[in-house]
Order: structure tokens, then sequence, then C-alpha cells
């Protein structure tokens, strides 16, 4: 008993602490200096949710992409992987959708494809890309960006892989004229010929040709009564 005493001495309750202790060098102390830190950008935060809980709680990546998901996609990635998916089998589609995961392999003659998991508001799929899409779009195949996928479907034992044919950046100038193209139908600049013969048609293709931008030109030539973009 004697033992069991001597080796209760000293020792602290976990939630209390005797008058003799807080008076002793055991006192806590509250001076720590904390710095002052801006708080993490959204995308920030939703890394750091999927990377501690599986899964993102406070938003979705895709939350500020909702109007290309709108425009730009031909399907959402449910349709694509779910009951009824038959029908998308061997045609080209358009996702928008955030990379989960990335991985590169190597083949037998030595170059490089991709293998990739991607996710949209509705599901996750594959998505593959072989050499020659992957030597043009490699830097944006990386772990939590958005991009465009365009592709033909491939369906095996129901699972559903996107072969890529083209990827975009979301935030890329191409994107945004996709987008561009399928809200604003009709907009555009408007000039207008005498006929198809007349010689400034040529000169204001030559300057056209210099400038690239993403405002749609059409031609009316009034004689032929047509328009041409």
């Amino acid at each position: 008993i004697q033992d069991v005493k001597s080796n209760l001495e000293g020792q602290l309750d976990l939630f209390s602490f005797s008058s003799s202790v807080e008076e002793s060098s055991y006192k806590i102390k509250n001076d720590y200096n904390f710095p002052e830190c801006s708080e993490f950008e959204p995308y920030e935060i939703l890394n750091f949710e999927k990377n501690l809980a599986g899964i993102y709680l406070s938003g979705h990546p895709m939350d500020n992409y909702k109007e290309y998901s709108k425009n730009i996609s031909t399907c959402n990635i449910s349709q694509l992987t779910n009951e009824g998916n038959e029908v998308y089998d061997n045609t080209v589609q358009t996702i928008v959708a955030t990379i989960t995961k990335c991985r590169n392999h190597t083949t037998k003659k030595n170059d490089i494809m991709c293998f990739a998991t991607v996710e949209d508001l509705s599901g996750s799929m594959d998505v593959i890309l072989f050499p020659k899409v992957l030597d043009s779009t490699n830097a944006l195949m990386q772990e939590n960006n958005v991009i465009i996928a365009k592709g033909r479907v491939s369906l095996k034992d129901d699972s559903a892989t996107l072969v890529a044919e083209n990827v975009w950046d979301i935030n890329s100038d191409d994107a945004k004229h996709m987008l561009m193209q399928k809200t604003q139908k009709g907009t555009g600049l408007y000039v207008r010929f005498k006929n198809k013969q007349s010689a400034s048609v040529s000169k204001v293709m030559h300057i056209l040709g210099q400038y690239n931008g993403h405002l749609p030109v059409y031609f009316y030539f009034e004689e032929e009564k047509q328009k041409m973009m």
C-alpha cells in the first residue's frame, strides 16, 4: 500500500489542478503569440477536406463552373456510368469535371499515356489520354484541376471510360470562347458587302487573319443574300 501511495504522489488529475500545483511552476501560461494568417482560399479548404475526410464537406470544386457544365457538357457523368448508359457507347461526348486522381504510364514504345479519374456534381469516371493527346495537354493533367474533356465513350462490363481526344483548361481562353459561343448565339460582328467578288472582302479577311479574337465575324453579301461566318 505504501508503494502505491508513493507512486500516486505528484500525479495530476486530468481535469483539475490542486491549489499547491497552481501556485507552483506548473502554472499554465497563456502568453503564446500566434502569427496573423489570412483565411485559406476556398479551393484549399476543399482540398484539405478531400484529403482528410475523403469527401468534400463545405462545397465542391465544380460549384463555380455550373455555367460551363450547363452549356458545354453534352451529358453529366452519372448519365455515362448509371443504368441506361449503353446509348452512349462509342459516341463522342464532352464533360466538365475536376481531376481527383491522375497517373502516368509508360507504354512499350516508351511513350507516356495518362489514366485519370474525374468527378462532377453527379459522379466520377475514368478518362484515358493516349500519348498524342497527352503531349499537348500534359500540364493540365494535375489533381484538383478543372477541365473540359471531349472524347469517345467506351463501355466494358458496364464500366464507362472516356478516351479523350481534346482537353482544355476551364480557365483558358478556349473554354471562355466555347462558353460564349453557347450562350451568345447570334452575337458577333456583321460586315456587309455588295457581293462575294468585292475587293474589300480579301482585305477584311487579311486583317482578321492577323488578329485572333473570340467574337465571331459574319459576312453578309447583298446580291447573293447570303450570310457566311
